[in-house]
């Protein structure tokens, strides 16, 4: 029986979609930005804008994903770059940015 490997992006994709249910989310594999990772997920740029961060601190934010994702660390992620924002942060990100 050959089992075809699921994504490491694609398993991030969707454990924080089912949890975080988010409104606007983009995950960027820089992997190959790292020499000794090239060629493997190792490494992800993560936006996330969710209404389940409304009121909550950053480092609660980055905790939940971490937690989510807990189970990527021992197969080889390596880092992750989180930028979470609740809604109205993410509206004033935009306006603040044009």
């Amino acid at each position: 029986m050959n089992k075809k490997k699921i994504s490491r992006f694609f398993l991030i994709k969707k454990k924080l979609n089912e949890v975080l249910k988010p409104i606007y989310m983009k995950i960027i594999d820089t992997s190959d930005a790292h020499y000794s990772f090239h060629g493997e997920e190792t490494h992800f740029k993560i936006i996330v804008v969710t209404k389940k961060f409304n009121n909550k601190k950053i480092l609660l934010r980055h905790k939940k994903i971490y937690n989510l994702l807990d189970s990527e660390w021992s197969l080889g992620l390596h880092s992750l770059e989180l930028y979470t924002y609740s809604p109205d942060e993410w509206n004033k990100a935009k306006i603040k940015n044009k």
